[in-house]
């Protein structure tokens, strides 16, 4: 494959997601977080209708559980979105971004751009999601790759790596903010006890506890109209079957640049735009990946109106995208606890936990259908595939009910031993004392007593007693000696 044309880009919007652990016991608590509003407060009276409209977008039972507050009362496993709004205004400001070399000097351009909200949606069993909407800078394709690639960094992938430096144009706050590090840590603070993360120093947040690797980055949601006058997109390329949006789809998926030095191979790029494209219109096409989702929007046209599809990519694909993060993450938490169940014949109540959590996930979350909408249900499917969700689900799904299915066989078996032990003290006890009841009546012997002559005196019946005695006790005894050896035999 050789180097693709760059292309200009007329309107963009960027949204980094972050799912971490908050401490909340009971939702209703996050309401009152400073700084920290129901989301309706950003919108004016028409995108508070327009939005109800969208959530309109969702089956009944998943828009009582993203949105409540469109549809009460609260339910028990009712989210909460919540908006940034310090002082009681929308938080938005400007900023700059600026890649830092090994040796802490500034490394390749400055990114501009402008974060207008910041949002978080807050999950019944302490899952949250931190939304940050940003609007870059970006006049063409690979200058958004670039961006994308610096913006969702938030810990450093090895060492000597230097965190992207961040300068805010407007943070009237007691907070030295740096990087996309320290801006995700100063927001997440009120809803995260370091003491659950391992935390000391109020610096952790951002290490999540599924795991670093899945804290290291933020997963994006991207949307870009590229603006083809030239048509260039409908070329062919040397990839059969591929046009030039594809790669262009593909180089902002994977937030890889496709120029000189990032030159993948054609199998390559095939294989993941074949089996994770949306290509529905021909308008437009998008692409759903392990932590991306990307929209593009083609047009010939150099008006920076905002589109229908925009409406469409921004609003209900996004809140489609949140139910399907949620559903992976929640997965992935579901797996962490079962690699963390160890030995499971020592636990027995963390092992029926780990089912009912899989029961209330699956009864809750885990639908064929979720949205009202033909479409809907293809991205869905779409952005599962992507996010690799199925194969986690039934990975975990199959190991928690193979542990319960063995540890329910380890009970029965530890039941079928007592059984055996019990039967076996029961043939002891009637060796012991049948044996010499069995004999004596067998004889038909009867004690002398004070008047008779005839019979067997005490003594003689005690000394014919005892005898019996141990000759029952031998016969127990031999009898528990042949049941060990066939025991031994089968082990």
């Amino acid at each position: 494959m050789n180097q693709i044309p760059d292309v200009p880009i007329i309107n963009q919007e960027c949204r980094l997601l972050f799912p971490f652990h908050h401490y909340f016991g009971d939702l209703a608590e996050a309401e009152g977080i400073a700084k920290w509003k129901i989301w309706l407060k950003r919108l004016d009276g028409n995108d508070k209708q327009e939005s109800y409209d969208n959530t309109l977008y969702f089956q009944p039972f998943v828009r009582k559980m993203l949105f409540p507050e469109m549809d009460p009362p609260m339910q028990s496993h009712s989210a909460r979105h919540l908006t940034f709004m310090p002082d009681n205004r929308l938080y938005s400001t400007n900023f700059e971004l600026q890649p830092i070399s090994r040796d802490k000097t500034p490394d390749g351009e400055v990114f501009k751009g402008n974060i207008s909200w910041i949002d978080v949606y807050l999950f019944h069993d302490k899952m949250g999601i931190l939304v940050i909407n940003i609007n870059p800078e970006c006049p063409s394709l690979h200058q958004l790759a670039d961006f994308l690639r610096t913006a969702r960094t938030v810990l450093p992938p090895y060492v000597g790596f230097n965190l992207p430096r961040l300068s805010l144009a407007n943070f009237p706050f007691e907070q030295n903010i740096d990087s996309m590090n320290d801006l995700i840590n100063y927001l997440l603070k009120p809803m995260i006890d370091p003491l659950s993360i391992g935390g000391k120093n109020g610096n952790d947040y951002t290490k999540t506890p599924i795991g670093k690797e899945e804290g290291e980055r933020c997963w994006t949601f991207t949307y870009a109209q590229v603006c083809d006058d030239e048509h260039i997109g409908n070329n062919k390329t040397e990839i059969p079957e591929l046009e030039m949006r594809d790669l262009w789809l593909y180089e902002i998926g994977t937030v890889t640049p496709i120029r000189d030095g990032y030159i993948p191979a054609n199998e390559h790029v095939a294989k993941i735009i074949n089996e994770n494209r949306m290509s529905i219109w021909d308008s437009w096409r998008g692409i759903a990946l392990r932590d991306t989702i990307t929209f593009l929007e083609f047009s010939d046209s150099t008006k920076t109106d905002k589109t229908f599809f925009f409406n469409n990519a921004t609003r209900d694909y996004f809140f489609l995208y949140i139910y399907c993060l949620y559903q992976k993450v929640e997965l992935l938490k579901l797996q962490n606890n079962l690699i963390e169940a160890g030995e499971i014949s020592d636990k027995k109540e963390r092992l029926h936990g780990l089912l009912g959590q899989l029961v209330e996930f699956r009864n809750y979350f885990w639908f064929a259908e979720v949205t009202r909408k033909a479409l809907g249900g293809e991205l869905y499917r779409k952005y599962q595939h992507g996010l690799e969700t199925p194969i986690l689900y039934e990975y975990v799904s199959s190991e928690i009910h193979d542990l319960y299915s063995y540890f329910c066989s380890m009970v029965n078996e530890e039941q079928l031993n007592q059984d055996r032990k019990l039967n076996k003290t029961i043939g002891i006890i009637a060796a012991v004392i049948g044996i010499p009841i069995m004999f004596i009546g067998f004889l038909g012997i009867n004690l002398r007593d004070y008047n008779s002559s005839e019979g067997l005196s005490l003594s003689a019946a005690f000394v014919l007693v005892l005898g019996s005695i141990m000759l029952g006790a031998g016969v127990a005894f031999l009898l528990k000696w042949i049941g060990d050896r066939k025991v031994k035999g089968l082990e």
